[in-house]
């Protein structure tokens, strides 16, 4: 398992818990993705009281923000084994960390976007590959089938949605249920 997190802060509770449970399969990495290698400022709404911010985003330092430096690279150059299953939750990076990768693999991937632009974007790419989509119903716990990749709402309640170039697999899971 690779995990991705520039933040600082919340990087330094990743590996914390890591460590606290022990795992050993899981390699953490603290750089952005996005399509190009480069260095690059991200920022995160300040919090109190040990409460880590959950809205980091590539881009200039801003006043009342905390920032840092990171490292960015296209996700490509971040592993040396493709992929089986993505989860991809980069704060309205999204297009940016697609237009980095190579889908060759075809891997499973777990998308939360908001953006229109972004979702138009992966979608006319993953269609091309094979792709089909499932709306993860969080509230449910189930999937449900969707005719294109669709932005989610950021005040709903379900986010994600899961991609896949096995539909018919992930079909009949749905109906055995």
């Amino acid at each position: 398992i690779h995990a991705f997190e520039p933040n600082p802060d919340v990087f330094a509770r990743l590996a914390l818990h890591i460590n606290l449970n022990g795992f050993t399969n899981i390699q953490p990495h603290r750089h952005a993705i996005a399509h190009t290698e480069k260095v690059s400022f991200i920022r995160w709404s300040k919090k109190g009281l040990g409460f880590l911010s959950s809205g980091t985003q590539l881009g200039e330092a801003m006043d009342g923000y905390n920032e840092a430096v990171v490292f960015v690279r296209p996700l490509d150059m971040s592993h040396k084994r493709p992929p089986i299953i993505m989860k991809i939750d980069v704060e309205g990076a999204e297009q940016l960390v697609f237009e980095g990768m190579s889908l060759v693999h075809r891997p499973d991937i777990i998308l939360e976007t908001f953006d229109p632009k972004s979702a138009s974007y992966i979608g006319h790419m993953t269609k091309e590959l094979g792709y089909s989509y499932f709306l993860v119903d969080e509230h449910n716990m189930t999937l449900m089938p969707e005719p294109t990749l669709l932005p989610r709402d950021p005040t709903g309640v379900n986010f994600n949605q899961f991609l896949t170039t096995q539909p018919e697999s992930i079909e009949s899971w749905i109906k055995n249920r």
